[in-house]
C-alpha cells in the first residue's frame, strides 16, 4: 500500500529464528538480539546485516534466552534456560567470542539455567537463577563469589556498589554486602513479590500482590521516608 505522508518506513528486517522476548541492546553501531531459538546476534544498526551469531546447540543442547542481554564493558552477559538447565554467557561485543560460560545445572527432567535480568556493580554480577539462588560472579571470569539461597526465580535482582538487593521466596526483600554476600537488612513486604527490583536514587523500588508497588529506603529498608 501507499505510504501515508510523515509515516515512518521499516528500515530493515531480521528473522531470528523464533520468538524474541528479551528487549535488543544497542551498543555502539550494533544491535544484540538474544531469541528464544537459542541463538544470540549482533547486527549492523544501520543495515540489520548479522556481524556474528552464538548456537546454543554447541553446548549439548538448545537452550533459550529470555532475559535482557547486559552490555558490560567489552562483553555481552546473558542467560539462558532449558529443560536440566543452562549457562550464563559472556561474549566478547565485538567478535562474538565466548570470554567464559558459567553452566547452571538443573533437575534433568524440569526446567532450569538463568532467564531474568543480571545486574552489575563495578567488577560485579548478580543474577537469579531457577534454582532459587541468587549468584555472584566476576565479571572478568565468571567465577562464582557466593550465593543467596531462598530467592523468587522469576525476580530479577539490582545492586549499587555495596549492595545488592532481591526478593525473597518468604515475601521478604533482602539487601545483601556486595562483597560477601552477608544480610545487611531485611523487609516484609506482606505479599507475594512479583515483580523484579530496581534501585535508583537510594530507593529500592518492587512489585507485590496485591497489587501494590514499594519504595524502599536503600540504606534501611524501611518505607516510611
Amino acid at each position: 500500500g501507499r505510504t501515508r505522508p510523515g509515516a515512518k518506513e521499516v528500515l530493515w528486517v531480521f528473522e531470528s529464528g523464533g520468538a524474541i522476548e528479551s528487549s535488543p541492546e544497542v551498543v555502539g553501531d550494533a544491535v544484540i538480539v538474544a531469541s528464544c531459538s537459542g541463538t544470540i546476534y549482533s547486527l549492523d544498526r544501520k543495515t540489520g546485516a548479522e556481524r556474528w551469531k552464538y548456537d546454543t546447540r554447541q553446548d549439548g543442547r538448545s537452550t533459550e534466552f529470555h532475559g535482557d542481554p547486559l552490555a558490560a564493558d567489552d562483553l555481552i552477559v546473558v542467560g539462558t534456560d532449558g529443560q536440566g538447565g543452562g549457562h550464563i554467557y559472556a561474549f566478547e561485543t565485538g567478535s562474538g567470542q565466548v570470554r567464559w560460560k558459567q553452566p547452571i545445572s538443573g533437575d534433568p527432567n524440569a526446567p532450569g539455567g538463568q532467564r531474568t535480568d543480571i545486574a552489575r556493580a563495578g567488577a560485579n554480577l548478580y543474577a537469579v537463577t531457577m534454582d532459587g539462588k541468587l549468584r555472584c560472579l566476576d565479571l572478568k571470569t565468571g567465577k562464582e563469589n557466593w550465593t543467596f539461597d531462598g530467592v523468587v526465580p522469576e525476580s530479577s535482582p539490582a545492586a549499587d556498589l555495596s549492595r545488592v538487593f532481591v526478593g525473597g521466596t518468604d515475601g521478604k526483600v533482602h539487601a545483601l554486602d556486595a562483597v560477601t554476600g552477608q544480610p545487611v537488612w531485611e523487609t516484609d513486604m506482606e505479599g507475594t513479590i512479583t515483580t523484579g527490583l530496581m534501585t535508583r536514587d537510594d530507593a529500592v523500588f518492587v512489585g507485590t500482590a496485591p497489587f501494590r508497588v514499594v519504595d524502599l529506603a536503600a540504606q534501611t529498608g524501611t518505607a516510611d521516608r
